[in-house]
């Protein structure tokens, strides 16, 4: 069926376009101004276009996507809007773009980071920082099994 085909260029034209977006996102300055931010929302517009196109597709290939990709167009629009109006910070909207590329994530276990080998110490890295208690007592532990290690092999 060709919009089996359409379908999977839609989800990847929507990562690619999401990821240049955030790419872009991390060299904007915290007081922009909207024309300084015209890469980034082109990006985003590409985004609903797909997405537009991914529900139609999607409606053919499997009815369940079709919520998935309205979503993702709702976010984006609302997203492109308040980076237009200076309404959300770049950090914060880089967070708003990792929200939407992980509503496409999971669609897929081949676009999600959360089953990416190489990112999962980072991830759990990430889990840790978010909680100051687990992070500090995490380095404590370290190094008390490298003093641990150090007192087996000298002592």
């Amino acid at each position: 069926m060709i919009e089996e085909k359409w379908l999977e260029m839609n989800i990847d034209n929507i990562m690619r376009n999401l990821i240049q977006c955030e790419d872009h996102l991390r060299y904007l300055k915290r007081n922009y101004k909207p024309e300084h931010a015209s890469c980034v929302i082109k990006h985003l517009y590409m985004v609903e276009g797909e997405a537009q196109e991914a529900i139609s597709h999607s409606s053919v290939v499997d009815e369940s996507k079709v919520e998935v990709f309205q979503k993702v167009f709702d976010k984006t629009v609302e997203l492109r809007k308040k980076i237009q109006n200076r309404e959300i910070t770049p950090s914060e909207a880089i967070k708003r773009i990792r929200e939407i590329r992980k509503l496409v994530g999971d669609l897929n276990p081949i676009y999600s980071e959360e089953h990416c080998m190489a990112c999962k110490y980072f991830h759990s890295v990430l889990r840790l920082a978010e909680n100051p208690v687990l992070f500090i007592g995490s380095y404590i532990l370290v190094a008390l099994i490298v003093l641990l290690i150090i007192y087996l092999l000298f002592f």
